[in-house]
């Protein structure tokens, strides 16, 4: 059975954009130290086989983030230029160089989000993430602090329906506990609930690379709270029929795009 969720999973992808490979000046291990550590692990738990719609990106985050505004050129925005401390590309790309990555990384994943978007039985978007567990020296929190195992987005409410964030926050708190749960703290939600929330509810989650809990587990309670929720806002999940009528659908759709 499948949950009626679009699930956006942007910061997993490890691979370089071979448009940039002349001009990086970080290897492999410091593009693994920008990126979602285990949210592919985490998040397979709400794979294609278990909810209406997935998309995960392959490419790599400190290289291109669909997580920022295709025109946010800050250090820390869709192209990056340091990483812990370390600069990411010598010489910078060029212009024409930037632009095509643009366009065939970020603008490409939000195309299919939009497509995926207006899938029949497709009722809430969880855009996914992890998060150090303490606060590092450039985050929105007291650099050490100690973060709780789940954080919940919706730009303050913006996002979502009335309701539906403190329905949310309760399924999560009854799997991770009462005290493990935000709500818009440390983060807000990023772009892409900013943007694609326009067209369907989205929430964003943030899961804390804490070792308390395995990334299996942590997954197969993400699952759990988000199928709680399910249950209780829309009655019902699809039905193993309808999911292979949204699979067909959802086929036609790549076929086409």
């Amino acid at each position: 059975m499948r949950l009626p969720l679009l699930i956006s999973v942007p910061h997993g992808g490890l691979d370089v954009p071979p448009e940039l490979r002349p001009f990086l000046r970080i290897g492999p291990d410091l593009i693994e130290a920008g990126s979602d550590v285990g949210s592919f692990e985490v998040y397979a738990s709400l794979g294609e086989d278990r909810v209406v719609a997935y998309r995960a990106q392959r490419w790599a985050r400190v290289l291109v983030d669909v997580n920022r505004a295709a025109d946010n050129r800050k250090p820390d925005g869709v192209i990056k230029t340091f990483v812990q401390g370390h600069r990411v590309y010598d010489p910078y790309p060029d212009q024409a160089v930037i632009e095509t990555v643009i366009e065939r990384y970020h603008a490409s994943y939000h195309r299919d989000l939009e497509r995926l978007t207006s899938l029949p039985g497709v009722k809430l978007g969880v855009d996914c993430h992890t998060m150090f567990a303490s606060a590092p020296p450039d985050a929105p929190d007291p650099e050490g602090s100690l973060r709780p195992m789940i954080c919940l987005s919706d730009g303050s409410g913006k996002s979502l329906p009335p309701g539906w964030m403190d329905a949310l926050a309760r399924h999560f708190r009854q799997q991770f506990g009462q005290d493990q749960v935000k709500v818009n703290e440390p983060f807000n939600g990023g772009h892409i609930v900013r943007r694609h929330s326009t067209r369907l509810p989205f929430v964003q989650i943030e899961i804390s690379r804490s070792e308390a809990l395995g990334w299996r587990e942590k997954g197969e309670r993400v699952h759990a709270a988000l199928a709680g929720f399910c249950r209780e806002q829309f009655g019902t999940v699809p039905t193993a029929r309808r999911c292979r009528l949204f699979e067909w659908v959802r086929r036609l759709w790549r076929c086409c795009a």
